[in-house]
């Protein structure tokens, strides 16, 4: 039952907790540094991101981070597994775990969903200090509850802080509209009597509020200050020179991929199948990227090339140009469009 899950999650979270210390002295990789001593003036905080599909997670994090780094775009799933990227200010660093849209099993099993998208969101909680539950404020059909999963991934981890953060508040005409909604989401206020729902529709524990546009920045600068401001000892978990953890093959394949989620309409980005062919990298420091744009059929060729090229063309423009942001160095992207068949 719930009680015992979140008991359950109380003594594992610890357990983890405890281990922290001792993994960053036989881990090695990007991530963990083999250090066995930490700097005394340290302060690290780790920070879920967690809400429902395309309410903003990754825009969120990109404004936090003050740079493009994770793949954003107007389609759901556009972020399928957890991403982490930092910031540091002074002798502070901020670590956001970017998590997929949580969605339940069935319904993730339906859309043949991997099974990190549906787990990772669950696996960020137990590794951060605070949850940040991000809920998009202009959707009118989900915003005044709390889906189940998010309740429950809140009860696991209870003795966590959580902040609720409302997004794309620049969508409301009526900005009242927003103390009511917080009302209803932090239940200081009754639901509708048209709610029906077998589960708890709200949390009484968050520790703050906040209500922002991460489209445009407005109100993410405080958002920033007060994650900063909650920082404690610890050992950083990138240096100071680095931001993610992700490594720079997968960072490239988000980044086309979001160009063809933009780009591509229905259902033909969630088949396209995306296969590395070729890295050369040169004295200079530039990149040059060959990659195959794989579908399923011939006939959905034309439509991801498009008239004379203009489709292709535009993506891999449009990739270049945030991947050069993104890894300081020079890009060419040459992406082939190929039916599955004659792979």
């Amino acid at each position: 039952n719930d009680t015992c899950v979140m008991i359950f999650g109380r003594i594992f979270n610890s357990c983890i907790r405890h281990t922290r210390k001792l993994r960053s002295v036989w881990c090695t990789g990007v991530r963990y540094r083999c250090e066995t001593s930490v700097k005394d003036d340290q302060l690290v905080i780790r920070v879920a991101v967690i809400g429902l599909p395309n309410c903003g997670k990754s825009t969120l994090v990109n404004q936090l981070m003050r740079q493009k780094l994770l793949a954003v775009s107007p389609k759901v799933h556009t972020t399928q597994q957890r991403a982490l990227g930092a910031f540091v200010e002074g002798n502070r660093q901020v670590v956001l775990l970017d998590t997929p849209g949580i969605v339940n099993h069935q319904y993730g099993r339906r859309l043949g969903l991997s099974r990190a998208m549906m787990t990772d969101p669950y696996h960020s909680c137990m590794e951060a200090d605070i949850v940040l539950v991000l809920v998009d404020a202009a959707n009118k059909w989900l915003r005044e509850t709390l889906d189940y999963q998010i309740i429950k991934m809140l009860q696991q981890n209870v003795h966590l802080p959580s902040l609720l953060v409302l997004n794309k508040v620049d969508k409301l005409k009526d900005k009242s509209y927003l103390l009511h909604l917080t009302d209803l989401l932090t239940g200081r206020e009754e639901q509708s009597s048209d709610v029906v729902s077998d589960h708890m529709i709200h949390w009484k524990h968050f520790s703050d509020v906040f209500m922002i546009s991460a489209l445009t920045g407005d109100g993410v600068d405080g958002l920033r200050q007060h994650l900063l401001s909650h920082c404690q000892p610890g050992e950083w978990m990138l240096d100071a020179a680095q931001y993610t953890d992700t490594p720079t093959q997968s960072l490239v394949e988000d980044m086309i991929r979001e160009k063809l989620y933009i780009h591509l309409d229905q259902e033909l980005p969630y088949i396209i199948r995306q296969e590395n062919v070729l890295w050369e990298e040169y004295a200079d420091g530039s990149l040059s990227i060959y990659q195959n744009v794989i579908c399923e059929k011939d006939s959905q060729k034309p439509i991801i090339i498009g008239r004379d090229g203009a489709v292709i063309k535009t993506i891999a423009s449009e990739a270049v140009s945030d991947l050069e942001k993104a890894l300081g160095r020079s890009i060419k992207l040459f992406l082939y469009v190929k039916a599955r068949k004659h792979i």
